[in-house]
């Protein structure tokens, strides 16, 4: 929306930090990606991240127009033309799609079948609620096909099954499990000081400004939380408020320490944030829950990782010259 800036900011770094090599990523919902902008992002590398939350139908439930219209034809001829015009350009492009549960999971994944994208560079993730104080609702019919689906998937990854059968979202999933399962060979033992995994260091592995320019510790947080405000870029950070979240572990502490999941905690301190200047113990306890599924899939998903190659190996097929052995 406000293209001059994001060239200013291009033209800004190549000066100064001349001699690096400087790396762009711009994330868009597409509908402003004219000829002349593309242009200047494949001169100046710029990587591209697409937002498309599925086929049409469900796009434009959300994704609309001031005036009230869909925006995914608009989108979808836009990234049409880069195809044409830059095609090199169109298979690198990334696609964010936030997946509502509540919808049909066989109904998201047909955005696969579109030929516009390349449906393996699909980004999914389920909506998030946290800020609106209510949970996702999920279809049974979500759950069904989802879990289906993931299992044709699994099999699909040992040979068992025709990948290019799988939805693409599903594949990709099964990718990233298995391309993270090392973390918990990494675990280690307690440190006689030590903290909960999940929060990330304030401002140096993801920053956010807003357009007054207030510095938050990522994009996923509240604009409005006193919490999360943790600077301004003319007066810099203020090292109290980043204190805060850096030691959030310590609002909990008493259970904390004695949680079976304390490496595989994945709570940052969006979890504990009610909107006011200090964080929430309360807040941050109602998630436990969620974060001990989470490890115990981790654990789950570990096991089948590294079971399944040992006591099923007649089972997985694999191949040599092309074909099955």
């Amino acid at each position: 929306m406000n293209f001059d800036l994001v060239q200013q900011v291009v033209e800004y770094s190549k000066k100064v930090f001349w001699g690096k090599r400087l790396t762009y990523n711009l994330t868009t919902n597409g509908s402003l990606l004219e000829d002349d902008i593309v242009d200047y992002l494949v001169q100046n590398n710029v990587s591209l991240m697409i937002s498309l939350d599925g086929p049409k139908t469900i796009h434009d439930r959300n994704r609309r127009f001031g005036n009230g219209e869909g925006t995914y034809d608009v989108v979808m001829a836009k990234i049409q033309r880069i195809k044409e015009r830059y095609p090199d350009y169109w298979k690198d492009i990334q696609y964010s799609m936030v997946m509502d549960p509540a919808n049909d999971f066989e109904e998201i994944c047909r955005v696969c079948k579109d030929q516009t994208i390349v449906p393996q560079n699909l980004m999914a993730s389920i909506v998030d609620y946290d800020y609106d104080g209510t949970i996702a609702e999920t279809s049974e019919e979500y759950i069904q096909n989802s879990e289906y689906s993931f299992f044709l998937a699994l099999l699909a990854r040992w040979k068992r099954y025709p990948e290019e059968k799988v939805p693409a979202i599903s594949n990709l999933m099964v990718k990233n499990i298995f391309g993270q399962l090392y973390h918990i060979d990494m675990m280690g033992e307690l440190n006689e000081n030590d903290v909960p995994a999940g929060p990330c260091i304030p401002g140096a592995m993801r920053m956010f400004v807003d357009v007054d320019g207030h510095i938050f510790p990522c994009e996923r947080v509240s604009e409005q939380s006193e919490a999360m405000r943790i600077g301004h870029i003319d007066s810099g950070f203020e090292m109290t408020k980043v204190q805060r979240l850096l030691e959030v572990g310590k609002l909990t502490e008493d259970v904390c320490k004695d949680c079976w999941c304390f490496r595989l905690c994945d709570q940052c301190a969006k979890k504990a944030d009610s909107g006011e200047e200090d964080l929430s113990a309360e807040g941050r306890m109602r998630y436990c829950k969620y974060s001990r599924a989470q490890a115990y899939n981790k654990f789950r998903e570990y096991i089948l990782a590294h079971e399944v190659p040992v006591y099923y190996k007649e089972q997985i097929r694999k191949k040599e010259g092309g074909q099955d052995v």
